[in-house]
């Protein structure tokens, strides 16, 4: 909260630090009056926390609830509260303040902070407290909304941060298996061609990788978790019935799961799962 808006409230701490406050002249003040048309809640309870006056905002909050004590009709207790700014200004003499939540209905909750300012006789003895009440809920709710989009930012940044190290792993992975089985067709080429025609075929098969490289890793990244984690299973040697086990679904599930790698990885049925797979990270 913004402190001109306690400005009022500090205004009255002045006043009345320098003359007493009467609540009989006050229930036939301006200040009443002024207290009547503030939108926020405002409540005058004695030392005892009796309530001896409230504005129109509090009786429409809480006109359901029944009390003299301001913990009996404002919070529904039969206790003082245990944070309760009040009793802390009574003690300390000074400003207090705290938040407290209420129901606003069945799912709702609503969040309010509390201001309590003692007033004082002639003699400076603390004759009652005013207490400010104010409806932050809305501005709650912004708050909280801002933190679910920044955690909601956060993880998705941190999801496509693993993808990235996960795509960089698939490539390296698949690079190196690539190179290989290259590198002795390689090898034995360069020992019987000659170098215009080697650097040529080399240069073709490195062009080749490339596009195998990226035609994989584009594949796999469309893969669910669940299906990354068959594929582990198939590339152990674990059976289907073995893979449902461990998952705990069914042995249809896993053999969906299998059926769509194949489509998704673009192998025959002609090809060995488990001795394709084996190439993948």
């Amino acid at each position: 909260m913004q402190m001109k808006e306690l400005d009022w409230i500090y205004s009255l701490q002045n006043k009345y630090s320098k003359e007493a406050f009467d609540i009989e002249n006050f229930k036939t003040s301006l200040l009443k009056e002024l207290f009547n048309v503030i939108q926020d809640g405002i409540s005058i309870e004695d030392p005892d926390l009796n309530i001896l006056y409230c504005n129109p905002s509090m009786r429409r909050w809480y006109k359901d609830n029944d009390g003299e004590k301001c913990y009996q009709r404002y919070h529904c207790k039969k206790q003082p509260c245990k944070n309760c700014p009040v009793k802390r200004s009574l003690k300390t003499g000074k400003l207090e303040a705290s938040a407290a939540s209420y129901d606003v209905g069945k799912k709702n909750e609503g969040m309010q902070y509390l201001y309590a300012l003692p007033l004082y006789d002639s003699d400076k003895k603390i004759i009652c407290i005013i207490e400010y009440v104010r409806d932050v809920s809305k501005e709650c709710k912004a708050e909280l909304s801002v933190e679910l989009l920044q955690r909601q930012n956060e993880i998705l940044q941190q999801y496509l941060l693993e993808k990235e190290e996960q795509e960089i792993e698939i490539y390296q992975t698949i690079s190196k298996n690539l190179n290989d089985s290259i590198k002795p067709v390689l090898d034995y080429l360069n020992k019987i061609l000659e170098k215009d025609l080697f650097d040529m075929i080399s240069r073709q098969l490195t062009f080749s990788k490339e596009y195998l490289l990226r035609n994989n890793i584009s594949k796999l990244s469309q893969l669910t978790e669940q299906e990354l984690t068959v594929i582990n299973f198939i590339k152990a040697g674990y059976t289907s019935k073995e893979i449902a086990q461990k998952l705990n679904i069914t042995t249809k599930a896993v053999d969906y799961h299998r059926n769509k790698i194949r489509k998704d990885l673009d192998i025959s049925p002609k090809v060995s799962l488990k001795k394709y797979l084996i190439n993948l990270p």
